[in-house]
């Protein structure tokens, strides 16, 4: 789970960066903060919970 949310947080970084070739304000806005959504989901989402599942004060 840890890679798959390392995955899905470089994959919104990648989609953020890649805003920049969209023709259109808006339309580059609207990729952009998609790619911010999903780096946010990738990082509280999924690596916080497989985190979570492990901690240490968790033993």
């Amino acid at each position: 789970m840890k890679i798959l949310g390392l995955l899905v947080c470089v994959l919104g970084w990648f989609i953020a960066v890649l805003s920049v070739k969209v023709p259109g304000v808006y339309a580059q806005l609207l990729v952009a903060v998609a790619g911010f959504v999903i780096a946010l989901f990738g990082s509280i989402g999924i690596l916080n919970s497989a985190h979570l599942k492990d901690a240490i004060w968790k033993a």
